[in-house]
């Protein structure tokens, strides 16, 4: 459920170029400004940056990064909690097998615990596969939000 202090909901998916491509989104209380922090697994200095939010004037690299889709979503939940979700999208450079990068979300004081996931290159994926868990978004942010989607479902 959507709590106070650290960001939650927090999701990892193929991007684009699903061998190298990573997107991120979480849900966090309140408005404001959040950030994605990352970094190779054994090194010491992060990564950061500031979740997509519309004409950041961010460079797509030929991408409609200033689409609808990618803006910080802002609203409130049947309680009246405030709440945004934050996305970004990162290409990594390809390796030539694998590298493991940590990540964590959120703000000054306010980031959660660190978490990773592996980049691998393509063609070791072809040639040797890969397991991953797909799971759907959430159906709400408290227990009558979930109450209500369970009489639906």
């Amino acid at each position: 459920l959507l709590t106070d202090g650290k960001p939650t909901f927090v999701n990892v998916t193929f991007g684009y170029n699903a061998h190298k491509t990573r997107g991120f989104t979480w849900v966090s209380t309140g408005f404001r400004n959040e950030y994605l922090q990352y970094k190779k697994a054994g090194d010491s200095e992060w990564i950061t940056l500031e979740s997509f939010k519309k004409g950041d004037g961010r460079d797509g690299k030929g991408r409609n990064w200033d689409s609808e889709i990618y803006n910080r979503i802002r609203s409130f939940t049947t309680d009246g909690t405030y709440f945004t979700v934050h996305k970004c999208l990162v290409d990594f450079e390809e390796p030539a097998e694998r590298q493991k990068y940590v990540y964590r979300v959120g703000y000054e004081g306010h980031w959660t615990d660190e978490r990773s996931f592996e980049i691998r290159n393509r063609q070791d994926a072809i040639d040797k596969g890969f397991n991953y868990l797909h799971v759907s978004d959430q159906q709400g942010f408290n227990q009558e939000e979930y109450e209500t989607w369970g009489l639906a479902a």
